[in-house]
């Protein structure tokens, strides 16, 4: 999975009426990161699949350090469930793909 390539791509899928969007937030040089982006991938894949509305998005803080600031990120990864624009959940650290289903579906 990629990450957003600019802040309107950000405030459009966040924004979104249609889907709940799970924004992790995390850099390239972070270890845990780096371990959560298959657990990403897999959990994107199964919201898919199970015709979930759900997306997943990634912010870089070093790109957008911006959008991480008005967030309140200051560990990474960081991970917020959106509902049309409103922040409604929020953890930070690794997390397996049965738990990242588990917070998400506490939610929706």
């Amino acid at each position: 999975m990629d990450y957003i390539k600019s802040s309107e791509d950000f405030f459009a899928s966040v924004n979104s009426e249609d889907f709940f969007t799970l924004c992790v937030f995390s850099a390239e040089w972070c270890g845990p990161c780096k371990m959560l982006s298959p657990v990403l991938d897999q959990y994107r894949s199964d919201c898919i699949a199970n015709k979930e509305k759900i997306n997943v998005i990634k912010v870089n803080v070093d790109s957008h350090s911006d959008i991480a600031a008005e967030y309140n990120v200051s560990s990474i990864p960081t991970l917020i469930l959106f509902d049309g624009g409103r922040a409604i959940a929020d953890r930070t650290g690794f997390v397996s793909k049965d738990a990242l289903h588990n917070w998400v579906s506490n939610y929706i």
